[in-house]
């Protein structure tokens, strides 16, 4: 027979959390609270065991059951405040702990705690955050940083012909910050199940997979975020707004607002077999275009938006969901699978350019070609290629990409036989070509960089600091401390001194 003594029940959940089994300690804390529910200590140990499992909402129900039953004030205000955090709400959680230092001024984790959510309340309101810390923190594995989100100057709305997207609010200047938003779940490569996937086969497949699985868990354990994420687009083509009861999880739904919305890197995938999938919510309403006006990146499970065009106030803002470097067919291919056609200026040229496919092709071949060669064979099959790609230019003058990438193949090139007056040439050629925003994804930060040291050797330090500091507008760097973290190989350059 099941007993009914609810200090057995207690006895036997604090083993279980002591243990680390916070799940069967959530079970025995629940068993014992239905068998004596006037015991306010039984409310705040679920509480706790609830902050470990990163059920926050449960975990400030309990706490603030436990409160009106009379429990520690002190632990409960401060559990609540835990919980708010968790739960991402702020303000909430600054109140909370402002409470708890009001009634109890020596507790110290709540001062400490204080301190961490007024960054939080500091970053949201006003996009002041510490991106060298970020990016530090974003180089570790499964990097999860603890910031909050930013909305700058923009608004979601109804875009004609796309649904939903985002707009301007305001005229808004190249190099202002958009947007930080951190992700809704993540997944990782070896969070996959063995049972389920071959890794060395299906490396995509387990990442986004656990991303999915991680989705539900974080809904599970906290219901009241649903209405964020099921307001994304999920892929039907005559979807409707449909309310989801409170709790319930509708799987199906959730995994097509995942393959949707998910962000990830393949490319990388394919190089050291592994593939971060991250889910996001502001960001996930940036529509696309190949030559956008805004470029993202990434700080572990962070993405920041930039604009890299002024922007005027309500004009959308879009983002890149791919390398708009592939070729012209390659790209509108890869986008078909979100079922739409770009129609930016970029692809709109391309489109219309006789010369454009033939030269893609080429320009295909070559970069294949770059991978296996040698510094003299790329340059034997390279100088005569570029003659012919400056040629099927000739009727065209913006947005020359596949001529700028051959010259700074060559660039490169030039630059391993120490050939250096060569290797200057052709990328003081690509600055002449790439201003515009497809010089964020041409990486031409990197360009300016080693444009820098060349003019540091011959010599020309002012002319060396002005490529760091364009370098350093591109890279959207504050300070030098923080660019030195970029380009580490560089600082003992005398120009980065």
């Amino acid at each position: 027979m099941v007993t009914q003594n609810a200090e057995v029940w207690r006895q036997k959940a604090n083993e279980c959390f002591k243990n680390g089994n916070f799940e069967k300690a959530l079970f025995f804390y629940d068993r014992a609270i239905r068998y004596n529910p006037e015991l306010s200590v039984l409310y705040l140990n679920k509480s706790l065991t609830c902050l470990r499992t990163g059920a926050f909402y449960f975990a400030y129900e309990a706490a603030k059951i436990g409160l009106e039953k009379g429990g520690d004030r002190e632990k409960a205000l401060y559990r609540m405040g835990q919980a708010a955090y968790g739960m991402r709400e702020w303000q909430k959680a600054a109140e909370l702990f402002l409470s708890v230092l009001k009634e109890f001024p020596l507790n110290a984790m709540a001062s400490e705690q204080l301190k961490r959510v007024t960054s939080r309340l500091s970053e949201q309101k006003y996009g002041k955050y510490d991106f060298k810390a970020m990016y530090l923190e974003g180089k570790k594995e499964k990097a999860q940083l603890d910031v909050a989100d930013y909305t700058g100057p923009i608004e979601i709305a109804d875009i004609p012909g796309k649904g939903r997207g985002i707009i301007s609010t305001k005229d808004t200047r190249k190099g202002t910050l958009i947007a930080v938003s951190k992700a809704f779940s993540s997944g990782y490569v070896d969070g996959y199940d063995s049972k389920l996937f071959n890794m060395a086969s299906d490396v995509i497949g387990a990442s986004t997979m656990n991303n999915d699985l991680n989705t539900m868990k974080i809904l599970k354990n906290n219901p009241q975020r649903s209405g964020e994420l099921c307001g994304l687009c999920s892929g039907e083509e005559n979807e409707k707004d449909e309310e989801i009861p409170f709790g319930i999880i509708d799987a199906s739904l959730i995994r097509r607002i995942c393959e949707t919305n998910r962000y990830g890197n393949a490319e990388k995938a394919d190089i050291n077999r592994k593939l971060d999938s991250h889910l996001f919510i502001l960001t996930s309403y940036f529509n696309h275009a190949c030559l956008a006006n805004a470029f993202r990146y990434g700080y572990g499970d962070v993405m920041i938006v930039y604009a890299s065009d002024d922007i005027k106030k309500g004009e959308e803002i879009c983002i890149s969901y791919l390398d708009p470097l592939h070729g012209f067919l390659d790209r509108q291919k890869k986008l078909s699978g979100w079922k739409f056609t770009c129609q930016c200026k970029l692809c709109e040229i391309d489109s219309k350019d006789p010369n454009c496919l033939k030269r893609d092709e080429m320009w295909k071949e070559f970069k294949e070609y770059e991978k296996v060669a040698s510094p003299k064979e790329i340059i034997a099959k390279g100088e005569p290629l570029l003659k012919k790609i400056r040629e099927s230019y000739i009727n065209r003058n913006e947005f020359k990409y596949a001529l700028a990438d051959t010259l700074i193949s060559l660039s490169s090139a030039y630059s391993h036989l120490e050939n250096f007056l060569k290797s200057v040439q052709c990328l003081e050629e690509v600055l002449t070509l790439m201003d515009n925003p497809l010089q964020y994804i041409m990486r031409m930060a990197d360009i300016y960089i080693n444009l820098a040291v060349c003019y540091g050797i011959k010599g020309d330090m002012k002319k060396g600091a002005k490529m760091i500091e364009k370098s350093m507008e591109l890279r959207f760097c504050k300070d030098m401390d923080h660019f030195k973290l970029l380009y580490p190989d560089f600082i003992r350059s005398s120009l980065l001194r």
